[in-house]
């Protein structure tokens, strides 16, 4: 095969077309990892980028609740000072908060809390009337001189429980040993109460069953206690039992099972 002369030289192609190959090869390397330098620093700006506006979703539309009960004797405002909003700021949101709702109304026990993002900053003011509504008291603006205040029904579900028990010394003891609060027991001794004193009458051993209606918030706690649709009780060996019916008249009444009304 005959030489090509460059500038004077001789270069055998069978030499020069591996080193042309080679040259190629390393440009189409280089160039792919180019590429994924390229497209690793683009995904990497792309994460940074979700990141940071997920921070700036989190500072601003994260709200974090302390929570109490109120105190007895305690007034609404100095009630939302004591969960750290300064004085003028709690007068405020009273005086907007009393335009829906009296507050001479709060009560001792119910839940008050103060929300604030996670830098702090005043976010919303909520107090519970009671198991269907909840009082929201929100800033308008970040100079926390204007709120707006209004009442929303709280979501919720109702479902049918069982609830029994044996009494040891009380029944509200025995209530509160079956996870439940002393308002069943109080609701249970009102049923069988022209038949059973359960200050003296209760014994040991004695058994309760109760089938009631229970509301529950969207989160599974118990809300409150809605009908109780039945309910038996066993003392010393004789057997109370109670069903809900509503009388001729509509309203709603509890019937021993032979047809008798409790209620004598």
């Amino acid at each position: 095969m005959a030489p090509t002369n460059f500038s004077g030289g001789t270069v055998n192609r069978r030499v020069l077309t591996p080193y042309l190959l080679l040259a190629l090869l390393g440009v189409g390397v280089l160039g792919a990892v180019s590429y994924k330098r390229f497209a690793a620093v683009r995904e990497f700006a792309q994460q940074a980028t979700l990141a940071r506006q997920d921070a700036e979703r989190i500072s601003t539309q994260v709200i974090l609740f302390s929570e109490h009960k109120l105190a007895a004797g305690v007034n609404f405002s100095n009630a939302v000072e004591k969960l750290g909003v300064d004085p003028p700021t709690a007068a405020v949101i009273a005086s907007s908060a009393q335009s829906v709702y009296d507050l001479r109304h709060v009560r001792a026990g119910n839940r008050l809390a103060v929300g604030r993002s996670v830098l702090g900053e005043l976010r919303a003011v909520r107090y519970q009337i009671d198991a269907d509504r909840m009082l929201w008291v929100i800033p308008l603006g970040l100079t926390h001189r204007v709120f707006h205040a209004e009442i929303k029904t709280i979501l919720s579900t109702t479902e049918v429980a069982g609830v029994s028990g044996e009494i040891r010394d009380s029944l509200f003891n025995a209530v509160t040993d079956a996870g439940e609060t002393p308002e069943l027991a109080m609701r249970l001794a009102e049923i069988f109460g022209w038949d059973l004193d359960f200050y003296t009458d209760p014994r040991s051993g004695d058994i309760f069953r109760v089938v009631v209606e229970k509301k529950k918030y969207l989160d599974g706690q118990t809300a409150a206690y809605g009908r109780i649709l039945a309910a038996e009780y066993s003392n010393d060996g004789h057997i109370y039992q109670a069903v809900l019916f509503r009388d001729p008249s509509g309203r709603p009444a509890y019937y021993a099972p032979d047809g008798q009304s409790l209620q004598k």
